[in-house]
């Protein structure tokens, strides 16, 4: 009703404004001197009913909102997220471990890309006992708004002073199918293939590798998720060789205004053959404390 009673006031309005406005482009008549110009009776009501229109009309436009930014001015699309965790004692004791992390993502349209990157390191007595760097990135491309088949290309590098080899490259590609996707749950699996290189080490040439894992997250409540990754490279020219990683962890935030969060879980990384010396499980646990934007 309310909403009618401004359309016909606007309507009233536009009708018997339209000749005022004439009459105000247009020389005023002139009048007999025993015969002043007096205004229409009825202008300060069609002017209430203009002024009412217009505040009805301002306050169902819903004013633009400006973009949000973050302090790398990332464009639409991007998120990013750092995390740094430390451990330490002095005294009859000395050790220092520390694990750093800067995670940025883009989603935009059918394609999402991301890149990871991990830096840990431990010292005990003055003696360096872990210096690791590890960067992966991945881009997926889905085939249509509905499909849920998916390409994904892959590379990951990484370097360990407590490994046989010094520097490794694997690169990867294949297909994703996306058994659940929704605003709560994402599980996918992956197949393809793909092969890796290892410098400082003994073997040097390149191998090519199998493809066989998945990716799942759960989003337990407004502030807690969890997340599962699994990936299986068995050595295509020797079976009896693969490498299998996998990961898990929580995250919760801590406040929402600021996107602070912890952030707890695990590594296994399994070599069957990682060399002389060196052993095949490689285990790390961390607990870090994370900023995203």
């Amino acid at each position: 009703m309310k909403k009618a009673i401004v359309a016909a006031a606007v309507s009233t309005s536009l009708f018997l404004g339209l000749p005022t406005a004439f009459a105000q482009e247009s020389p005023p008549p002139e009048h007999p001197a025993s015969e002043p110009a007096t205004p229409p009776a009825d202008q300060p009501a069609v002017q209430q009913a203009q002024d009412a229109a217009i505040a009805e009309t301002t306050e169902s436009t819903p004013q633009s909102e400006k973009p949000k930014k973050n302090f790398l001015n990332l464009p639409k699309g991007w998120s990013g997220a750092v995390e740094l965790g430390l451990s330490g004692s002095d005294g009859n004791t000395e050790n220092f471990n520390m694990r750093a992390g800067f995670d940025l993502a883009r989603k935009i349209g059918l394609g999402s890309s991301a890149l990871n990157l991990t830096y840990r390191h431990s010292a005990e007595g003055g003696d360096v006992t872990a210096n690791r760097f590890v960067a992966s990135a991945r881009h997926d491309q889905r085939f249509s708004e509905t499909s849920r088949w998916r390409y994904f290309i892959s590379g990951v590098y990484e370097y360990d002073d407590f490994q046989d080899w010094r520097q490794r490259i694997t690169l990867g590609n294949g297909l994703g199918y996306a058994f659940i996707e929704d605003e709560n749950t994402t599980f996918i699996g992956r197949v393809g293939v793909g092969a890796s290189r290892r410098w400082g080490g003994a073997d040097e040439d390149w191998i090519p590798e199998g493809i066989l894992g998945f990716d799942f997250e759960h989003k337990l409540s407004e502030r807690t998720s969890v997340y599962a990754h699994l990936n299986y490279l068995p050595d295509l020219s020797q079976f009896t060789q693969y490498r299998l990683n996998t990961s898990a962890g929580i995250k919760i935030v801590v406040d929402p205004e600021l996107g602070l969060n912890l952030h707890a879980g695990f590594e296994d990384r399994y070599d069957s053959n990682p060399g002389p010396g060196s052993q095949r499980n490689d285990i790390d646990y961390f607990l870090t404390l994370g900023w995203k934007f």
